[in-house]
């Protein structure tokens, strides 16, 4: 058998993205092209091992061990979540790195100058510390 191929054959719409009416149109006026059918958004974590399953069954190899495939999307998508997650805290840390620098400088900050100094300057190490290895794993 021939190496497989993907190609595109559909136009799929998402009735929840069209005003009632045009899809009521659109089925009124296509009714012979409407195909009871099976429809995985590329977001999904199951996108690529429906993918792979087809890409099997059209080349004749035997079926893989698609839980191994479905735990490794499931990491990726774990993983992604958890980039998410660091950018966010990134994101935090230098936020509360500047208020902390704009309260500790402002006149009305009520510690001491040498005290809010030594806070600046641990902030400053945290912040230094951290931010590499956030970005590291981003």
């Amino acid at each position: 058998m021939s190496e497989f191929q993907r190609e595109e054959r559909y136009i799929v719409l998402k009735l929840s993205r069209l005003p009632a009416r045009e899809a009521a149109y659109l089925r009124a006026i296509q009714k012979d092209a409407i195909v009871e059918s099976v429809v995985v958004e590329a977001d999904w974590p199951e996108y690529d091992l429906v993918w792979l399953m087809l890409a099997h069954r059209m080349s004749g190899k035997p079926v893989p061990d698609f839980n191994a495939v479905r735990c490794a999307d499931e990491l990726k998508h774990r993983i992604g979540q958890l980039e998410d997650l660091l950018q966010l805290s990134l994101d935090a840390l230098c936020e509360c790195r500047a208020l902390l620098h704009a309260h500790a400088t402002s006149p009305q900050c009520s510690r001491s100058k040498m005290h809010g100094e030594i806070g600046l300057a641990r902030i400053d190490r945290l912040t230094d510390k951290l931010r590499p290895s956030l970005l590291r794993q981003l």
